[in-house]
């Protein structure tokens, strides 16, 4: 099973950018099926920690 990394998953994605060459996401067990206890949305670029000079 190659590429099971959620699209819509921040968790996913940090764990996909440290290790590009992993084909699945190392929390996919912690997924029954219906829900993951390691989901978070991804951030939107509006809603990210930056400091825009305050």
């Amino acid at each position: 099973m190659s590429n099971q990394l959620c699209p819509k998953c921040q968790t996913g994605l940090e764990s996909y950018q440290l290790d590009p060459k992993s084909e699945s996401c190392p929390y996919i067990a912690c997924h029954n099926g219906n829900n993951c206890a390691f989901f978070k949305p991804l951030k939107d670029e509006s809603e990210s920690d930056t400091d825009e000079g305050v």
